[in-house]
């Protein structure tokens, strides 16, 4: 690395340091600098959860909530002020998937093991792995049904949602789909910049890097969405997006406000959310790590093997995890989960098997990884060896 050759110090900034970070400052290998104060010394923003098991869906949306009444409130009190709002929902599209009432029908991905998203505007279902997509039916393919449900929401329909409420306010949406265009995305935010617009639907796109001084309330529509992934570290995902599209708001001379609505408004990740406490999930999340045996208090190697056959790669993935089994037997508080088939099992007709090995001891977990891996080639699968994993979807 530069740092090593030239001999400088590196600085890594960032107001949701990685546990990774943190956990290395905690053990000294780091040294930790806090700015405790906002640019300016503004307040943090006000910020209320807003308990979606006691808010009522309409008829119409089948259980899910979009816009709760003290959201709502609070939107059109920022647009009577004449102040701005951005409204994440990380999911874009109309919907996740469409349903036929009938014969249970999710209209899957036909190569992979994902259901295909109901996108409205161009009618189509489109697979946001590997980009395959169709029309949407009158009816469905397997038992003829005509009562094809699109279930739960994206910016599509939030912003659909959003017209019909606050039908005098201008909007826009910032997504993937929205700023495929040249010039789109610079588009949209000069707009919602210059005040031409007053409310802004997005994704994570809008949780980080944008300076709006006249937006005063940012809104999640449901911070649950990343909490259901299978992988350890949704908490912590949670966590930064929250802290990261609250410091949207209160960026000028007026005091921010953030509402977030949740079915689970006790869990700490959004506790520490609300308090802006770093610190606080830190030291809850570490916790969890090391009761768990979870990256950064163990070291992790994520192998994925993936072949076209689904027989011939499991059978790849059960004759390595015979031997690796055998190889980390020595190494004390070892853990290892697998083989099994990745929580993304099937991706562009591609199968999917995961191992996932943890332990304490980095060096001896490493070469006993090598001494099963290295120069061995699997009959029936392609592998891939990650250590010390992001994604372990």
């Amino acid at each position: 690395m530069r740092k090593a050759t030239a001999r400088t110090n590196r600085i890594l900034g960032s107001a949701t340091p990685s546990l990774e970070s943190r956990e290395n400052a905690a053990r000294g290998k780091y040294t930790l600098l806090r700015m405790t104060h906002r640019v300016e010394s503004r307040p943090l923003p006000d910020a209320d959860v807003i308990d979606l098991r006691r808010e009522r869906a309409e008829k119409e949306d089948r259980g899910f909530v979009i816009f709760s009444h003290p959201l709502k409130a609070a939107l059109q009190e920022t647009f009577a002020a004449g102040e701005q709002a951005i409204i994440l929902i990380n999911r874009r599209g109309y919907a996740p998937y469409l349903l036929c009432r009938e014969c249970g029908n999710d209209f899957r991905c036909r190569d992979c093991s994902v259901t295909m998203t109901v996108h409205r505007r161009s009618g189509l279902l489109i697979c946001h792995y590997c980009g395959s997509r169709k029309t949407i039916p009158a009816k469905c393919p397997l038992c003829s049904g005509e009562v094809l449900q699109p279930i739960g929401f994206g910016t599509e329909k939030v912003e659909e949602r959003f017209k019909r409420d606050f039908p005098s306010i201008a909007v826009d949406v910032l997504d993937r789909d929205s700023t495929r265009k040249k010039g789109a995305l610079v588009r949209i935010l000069d707009r919602f910049r210059s005040g031409k617009t007053q409310a802004l639907i997005g994704t994570q796109m809008l949780s980080k890097g944008h300076h709006f001084p006249n937006v005063t309330l940012t809104a999640v529509l449901s911070a649950d969405s990343i909490l259901g992934y299978p992988d350890f570290r949704s908490a912590e995902k949670t966590f930064y997006l929250l802290t990261q599209v609250a410091g949207r708001a209160g960026r000028g001379e007026r005091r921010g406000r953030v509402l977030i609505q949740t079915a689970f408004p006790t869990h700490y990740a959004i506790q520490h959310a609300l308090r802006h406490d770093y610190e606080s999930f830190y030291e809850s999340e570490i916790q969890f790590r090391r009761t768990f045996h979870y990256p950064p208090v163990t070291s992790m190697i994520a192998i994925l093997f993936r072949g076209a056959n689904a027989t011939g790669v499991e059978r790849a993935a059960s004759s390595c995890g015979r031997m690796l089994e055998e190889a980390i037997a020595p190494l004390a508080g070892t853990r290892m989960q697998g083989p099994a088939p990745a929580p993304l099992s099937r991706i562009k007709g591609v199968y999917r098997f995961q191992i996932l090995l943890r332990s304490p001891h980095r060096v001896a977990l490493r070469r006993a990884v090598e001494g099963v891996m290295g120069g061995r080639r699997w009959r029936g699968a392609d592998v891939a060896i990650d250590v010390d994993p992001i994604n372990i979807l």
